[in-house]
């Protein structure tokens, strides 16, 4: 009685670590997926703020105080907004690092597809 007792809690010991070990590794999964879109979205921005950038410096810069003003107010904006994104960036892909146990960003193979706009 003693042994059949013991066999069925191993077993279902055995059962339930299979069981939360699968959903753990799914959670791991879509965590690791999660962090991929988040990098591959903030690539995408950072990209298109460059592309921004480049456009909005061949324009001739005002020669009003108010419209030098505004325009020195928008060039600031983008370096900042651009200096938090490689934050975010570096944030992100440390820790995907981390979750993978590699030293570089994502290959572009591994990332996920881009969602739909």
């Amino acid at each position: 009685m003693k042994v059949s007792v013991a066999k069925h809690g191993t077993c279902l010991f055995a059962i339930w670590l299979t069981f939360f070990s699968s959903i753990s590794i799914a959670d791991w999964d879509q965590e690791q997926v999660a962090l991929l879109r988040a990098i591959q979205g903030l690539q995408s921005l950072r990209y298109e703020i460059l592309q921004e950038q480049v456009r909005f410096d061949s324009t001739p810069r005002p020669t009003s105080q108010d419209e030098l003003k505004v325009w020195k107010a928008i060039e600031q904006d983008m370096t900042m907004t651009l200096a938090e994104i490689d934050q975010s960036l570096a944030d992100y892909q440390r820790q995907y690092s981390e979750m993978t146990d590699s030293a570089k960003a994502p290959p572009a193979s591994k990332m996920p597809s881009l969602l739909p706009d």
